[in-house]
């Protein structure tokens, strides 16, 4: 209950997060009010940019994570994501990744272009991941490059696919 709690409570600060109170800028040459379809793979740079932490939330597990991403396709850049992630399983050392189901809450940043057009701007990313690694998600942007994507694939390939659409 009560790590269901405390990932609810994030989940809540995490939506409320203004996205135009941070800079989010797109060079939108003549598209203004264009919806671009978009696909195309993210992978993560390298192991997370900060170490781990790790919370026992009565027989669950919450972690703090923040990782790069390299993303390619019709968004191409780099994105940095701060996950909080809740582990219906224990906190164990060394994790065992993909062991538990899991749910996924992240805010972050998007740092390069749309369909060729530099952009960059703020996100939200939610997903659930079954044992075993199966990704179902969404990413959202907000501000200058709205657009809504798909997520899909194993985390265990290094790689998860995107399909949606960009504004």
């Amino acid at each position: 209950m009560i790590s269901r709690l405390i990932f609810c409570s994030f989940l809540v600060a995490v939506l409320s997060l203004p996205f135009a109170s941070q800079s989010v800028a797109q060079d939108t040459s003549g598209q203004a009010g264009s919806e671009t379809a978009a696909s195309g793979i993210f992978a993560p740079v390298g192991p997370p940019l900060e170490q781990p932490v790790r919370v026992d939330a009565g027989g669950s597990c919450v972690v703090d994570l923040r990782q790069a991403y390299d993303i390619s396709g019709t968004l191409s850049g780099s994105l940095e994501i701060d996950f909080r992630i809740l582990v219906y399983g224990p906190c164990e050392v060394p994790p065992v990744i993909g062991k538990y189901d899991e749910e996924w809450v992240a805010y972050g940043t998007f740092t390069g272009a749309v369909d060729g057009s530099a952009a960059s701007g703020n996100l939200i990313y939610t997903a659930q991941v079954r044992a075993g690694g199966d990704v179902k998600g969404r990413l959202v942007f907000g501000g200058g490059i709205d657009g809504e994507l798909a997520v899909s694939g194993n985390f265990r390939d290094g790689k998860l696919s995107y399909d949606g659409r960009m504004n």
